[in-house]
């Protein structure tokens, strides 16, 4: 992916769909736009049911689906998993 140009596109398309399951508060988009917009764009399924208002597991059946469309890669960090942005490479941080 090549930067803001990808991310603007690739969130018309996500906020193009319906919101899945029983009336999440926040839309695929929205969640994708959080990461961004964050000042780490890295969060862990916890992070993203606390400010979506529903359950990890449910956070996480989302963030994976966003994993599967191609918006968030994932990646093991100890005994978790932290979701991303796929148009950034986390070879590129440094500690």
């Amino acid at each position: 992916m090549g930067g803001d140009s990808d991310i603007s596109a690739l969130t018309q398309t996500l906020m193009s769909q319906e919101r899945p399951g029983p009336d999440p508060t926040m839309t695929d988009a929205e969640i994708v736009e959080h990461i961004v917009a964050s000042s780490v764009p890295v969060v862990t399924a916890s992070d993203i049911a606390e400010v979506a208002g529903t359950s990890a597991s449910a956070a996480r059946d989302r963030l994976e689906r966003l994993v599967d469309a191609g918006a968030l890669a994932r990646k093991s960090a100890g005994a978790g998993v932290v979701y991303y942005p796929n148009c950034y490479d986390p070879g590129e941080a440094s500690d």
